[in-house]
C-alpha cells in the first residue's frame, strides 16, 4: 500500500528558513516588520543578559482573533499581501496613516525559532486574548500548537516570547542595527530593553546639515549608514519628514530625479 501523505522532517523549518533561524538581527527585524504590518506604532523588545531567560517582542498593533491566528500564523508561507492587501490596516482607535506592508512570504513569524525550539504567542483583540504555545514538530506538520487558552483582555497587540537556548543577541548591538533600519518613520518607535535611539544620537550618522531652500523652508538633512545592510529594499532610500511625520515612502527617487 502506498502512502500518499506528505510528511515533514523535524528540522524542516530550520532548513527552509535558515537565514531567519540562525541570525538574531534578521529574526528580530522580521518581528519588527510584522509589527509594522499590523499597524503598530510601538515595539518593545526585551533581550536578556543570559541564556535560559526570556526574549520578548511586544507590539500595539491590531492583534488577531483565534480564527485569524490559525489562518495566518499556522499557514505555511502565508501570502500577506495576497490575503490582506498591500496597505496596512490600523487598529480602530489609531489614526490611520498610509503604510505599505512588508510581508509577503510569511516566514518572519518563525523568528523565535532562532532562539529556541518552542515559543509562546499572546495576541489580543476585541476584548479577548488568545495564548498559544508553539513547538517544532514533524510528520504531518512542521510546527504545531501545543496548548491554547483564551482570557479577557482590553486593547490590542501581540506579544511573542521564548526562553533563549541559542543565538543570544547583544542588546547594545541590536539597538544600533535595528534602529538604523526603522528610523525613517518617526511615528514608529522601537525600544530594546526600554531604550530607543534618537535620530541625532545614532552612531551611524555620517552627515548632518541644516539649510534653507529658495522658498525659505528650513530643512535638516541627516545621513545614516547602518552597521549592516537592511534586509529589505523598502528600508533603503531618502525619507522625508514633515512636522514629525513620514511623507510618502523611503525611495532613491524624488519626482523624476534618481539619487
Amino acid at each position: 500500500m502506498h502512502n500518499n501523505t506528505v510528511s515533514f522532517e523535524e528540522n524542516y523549518i530550520f532548513r527552509s528558513n535558515k537565514t531567519i533561524t540562525s541570525n538574531s538581527d534578521i529574526a528580530l527585524t522580521e518581528f519588527i516588520a510584522n509589527a509594522w504590518d499590523a499597524g503598530a506604532h510601538n515595539v518593545d523588545i526585551t533581550i536578556p543578559l543570559d541564556e535560559h531567560e526570556k526574549i520578548i517582542v511586544e507590539d500595539d498593533g491590531t492583534g488577531m482573533t483565534d480564527e485569524e491566528f490559525r489562518n495566518r500564523w499556522m499557514t505555511l508561507n502565508y501570502d500577506r499581501q495576497k490575503r490582506q492587501g498591500k496597505e496596512v490596516l490600523f487598529p480602530p482607535d489609531v489614526e490611520n496613516s498610509k503604510r505599505i506592508a512588508y510581508g509577503r512570504n510569511g516566514v518572519g513569524r518563525h523568528g523565535m525559532l532562532c532562539f529556541a525550539d518552542n515559543y509562546t504567542v499572546e495576541t489580543w483583540k476585541d476584548g479577548k486574548c488568545n495564548t498559544y504555545d508553539i513547538v517544532i514538530s514533524q510528520g504531518e506538520t512542521p510546527f504545531k500548537i501545543l496548548k491554547h487558552f483564551t482570557t479577557d483582555k482590553l486593547g490590542h497587540g501581540t506579544k511573542i516570547s521564548a526562553y533563549v537556548v541559542r543565538h543570544l543577541p547583544d542588546a547594545d548591538a541590536m539597538t544600533n542595527i535595528l534602529s538604523a533600519r526603522f528610523l525613517y518613520d518617526p511615528e514608529f518607535i522601537v525600544k530594546i530593553n526600554g531604550k530607543s535611539i534618537d535620530l541625532s544620537q545614532h552612531r551611524g550618522v555620517v552627515f548632518s546639515k541644516e539649510f534653507t531652500t529658495q522658498s525659505k523652508a528650513n530643512l535638516t538633512m541627516v545621513v545614516i549608514d547602518s552597521e549592516k545592510t537592511a534586509s529589505k529594499s523598502q528600508q533603503h532610500g531618502i525619507a522625508f519628514w514633515l512636522s514629525g511625520r513620514l511623507v510618502g515612502q523611503p525611495s532613491w527617487t524624488y519626482g523624476k530625479t534618481v539619487f
